[in-house]
């Protein structure tokens, strides 16, 4: 079956959670015999695709293992560099893959479309094709008072979800908010469970970080400058919650992983509550993730919800203990593994953390536990899910022609 996947999450992500899912779908899928993947991209700044055997637009001459080919992407991903540091030609790669994508669905050489995120440019170009869509969270239904009013991104779901032949949900967590939210078929929806990509096997060098003897890590986007955005992360609030900790303890440290580097706001607040010299920013690629993890005394997620959580996979998989919020997705995805606190209360939040750090005994405890839960997860399951979900589609659709 051929499966066309579109630019989106590509364009707009460099690095994180949904292109991470579309890449790791695409690249095993590309090893299948009975799948043929079609990525309709020209170009893009995207780790994960940079150095795979991923091809984008054939016509280009791109081709899985095709010297010429490698080249071409590195060309492409190299003008996509240059692009994203400039709105407007981030603007201008963005629209050529779009035209890309256009290009793809008018020439109709696919049996199925799988959106990498939730534009409905594609429906009126679809013609009898089926297509599948993926939900990771419904944060924009649960806060949408953390969101500009022109935001559209609930409006376009709302729309999909209703004309998708099946919805993929991430979680249990998140397909509950979906029957919730838009009252859909429970049988429309299938569950199917992410991976982590990133473990300690086969990666025992270090990525040459310096890093503090003794930190506590946090992973991933943190709250934005302007007024609520990303407030569902808690960082804020997590921050003023375990700032005395840094306080008692001189040789304790935060590394915040990702998110990009600090804002004037959390430079101000880090001043005010005098912790400046004990918090961090280090960059989230694979490679220094590992060493981050290994290396943490722990992982705190302290989101006010999550449709599913990627870092406690990871943290699990590197043996890293975790204390995380009990909300969401993160009792589901984290098991026994995790400490859990309430992202609400301030003293629920330091005390989880205080245990953890004081406790050795416990560390060990969550490190043999986080790496049960981890190997329930894999990304050839979550394929092979995937697949089964594909293969219904055209088997329904069929029957309709």
């Amino acid at each position: 079956m051929k499966v066309l996947y579109d630019h989106q999450a590509f364009s707009m992500q460099t690095y994180g959670g949904v292109s991470r899912y579309f890449f790791e779908l695409m690249n095993l899928f590309s090893k299948d015999d009975r799948v043929d993947v079609r990525l309709a991209l020209r170009s893009s700044t995207n780790l994960y695709l940079r150095n795979s055997s991923l091809s984008g637009r054939k016509a280009a001459g791109v081709h899985e293992g095709d010297r010429d080919g490698k080249k071409i992407r590195k060309v492409l991903h190299s003008m996509g560099e240059a692009f994203s540091k400039n709105r407007v030609f981030s603007s201008l790669l963005y629209r050529m893959n779009f035209r890309e994508s256009v290009r793809s669905l008018q020439e109709q050489d696919f049996d199925l479309f799988h959106p990498t995120y939730f534009a409905p440019y594609f429906l009126p170009r679809l013609g009898k094709r089926p297509f599948v869509l993926t939900l990771f969270d419904m944060i924009h239904e649960r806060f949408p008072e953390m969101f500009s009013p022109g935001d559209k991104t609930s409006s376009w779901k709302e729309e999909l979800v209703q004309k998708a032949a099946k919805i993929i949900a991430i979680s249990q967590s998140t397909k509950n908010d979906l029957m919730r939210y838009y009252n859909l078929r429970e049988e429309k929806i299938v569950v199917t469970h992410l991976a982590s990509s990133i473990s300690l096997e086969g990666r025992p060098e270090s990525s040459g970080l310096m890093l503090p003897e003794r930190y506590i890590l946090f992973v991933g986007n943190r709250d934005k400058p302007s007024p609520l955005k990303e407030r569902y992360k808690n960082f804020t609030f997590f921050i003023r919650s375990i700032h005395e900790l840094l306080q008692e303890d001189c040789d304790l440290n935060l590394i915040c992983a990702g998110g990009g580097r600090f804002h004037h706001q959390e430079r101000s607040l880090f001043n005010e509550l005098r912790i400046e010299k004990r918090v961090f920013q280090y960059p989230a690629t694979d490679r220094t993730l590992v060493d981050l993890y290994r290396n943490a005394i722990l992982l705190v997620l302290p989101s006010l919800y999550e449709g599913f959580g990627f870092p406690v996979l990871e943290a699990f998989s590197c043996g890293c203990p975790a204390a995380v919020s009990r909300t969401g997705a993160l009792p589901e995805v984290a098991g026994e593994g995790a400490l859990y606190f309430d992202p609400l209360e301030g003293a629920s939040i330091r005390e989880a953390v205080r245990k953890v750090i004081e406790d050795k005994a416990l560390q060990e405890h969550l490190r043999s536990e986080g790496f049960k839960q981890a190997r329930k997860f894999s990304w050839r399951k979550t394929a092979e899910e995937t697949k089964s979900v594909y293969e219904s589609v055209l088997a329904w659709s069929n029957k309709l022609l």
